[in-house]
């Protein structure tokens, strides 16, 4: 199946590109060490995460808390996330493209890389969050069924985990959600992590970028109707 470049109208509302790590220095000296050279990038002062507040014996006991990142800083639609065991790049609400998104991760991988600070990544994983006005589902290559009932017809939310060599994607569709005006949307949010071990992973960064990227490209276009495809302008190399 030749993938598409770019559909019009976009529907990419959040894209987000996120490793994790296990520092090699203390763990609330991860930040110091790269402001210095992420303001350079980012040159408003960073926000600091609701985290924070907390006291650092319970942020550091609990472990839902551990890949929470501690400060965010945003230049435009970008936004960068750190915290002491996380790296997040993220484009919000208008996507400016792949090339320009892994540009902005890997100026800021490089920052990370360059500190010297890693002892081991535990987790790479590439995130899009697509909303379709209405219910999509009709437009969609889904079948199911339980007894008499076809469950598409119905309001209904799927998980389904889809296995593609070394990427694992996590596809969740809601065809049953509002917007801030109250209008129906679909979302389809796909979440592709690359299985380890990532050993070699900083050297690799452009190869595992494009796998998980090529991964994402084709769970979602292929779970669209060729016809509907065809209605969203697709642009072809």
């Amino acid at each position: 199946m030749q993938l598409p470049v770019k559909i019009t109208p976009c529907p990419i509302t959040e894209a987000i590109i996120e490793v994790r790590f296990e520092p090699a220095v203390e763990r609330d000296a991860v930040f110091g060490i790269l402001y210095q050279q992420l303001k350079k990038t980012y040159n408003t002062p960073p926000e600091k995460s609701p985290v924070l507040q907390l006291p650092e014996p319970i942020r550091d006991m609990d472990p839902g808390l551990k890949y929470q990142p501690y400060y965010k800083f945003r230049r435009n639609n970008i936004v960068l996330q750190i915290g002491p065991n996380v790296l997040s790049v993220s484009a919000v609400r208008e996507y400016p493209g792949w090339g320009s998104l892994k540009r902005e991760f890997h100026d800021a991988f490089t920052i990370l890389t360059d500190a010297e600070i890693v002892k081991e990544y535990s987790r790479f994983a590439l995130r899009y969050i697509n909303q379709i006005d209405g219910d999509a589902t009709s437009n969609m290559l889904w079948k199911i069924q339980i007894g008499d009932h076809d469950v598409t017809k119905l309001p209904f939310n799927i998980t389904a985990v889809i296995n593609d060599g070394i990427v694992e994607s996590t596809l969740r569709y809601h065809n049953d959600l509002t917007d801030t005006e109250g209008k129906p949307l679909s979302v389809i949010d796909i979440d592709s992590v690359l299985r380890g071990p990532l050993s070699d992973f900083p050297e690799n960064i452009n190869e595992y970028l494009e796998t998980v990227h090529l991964s994402e490209k084709k769970i979602f276009f292929s779970a669209l109707k060729t016809e509907y495809l065809e209605s969203l302008n697709p642009e072809y190399d």
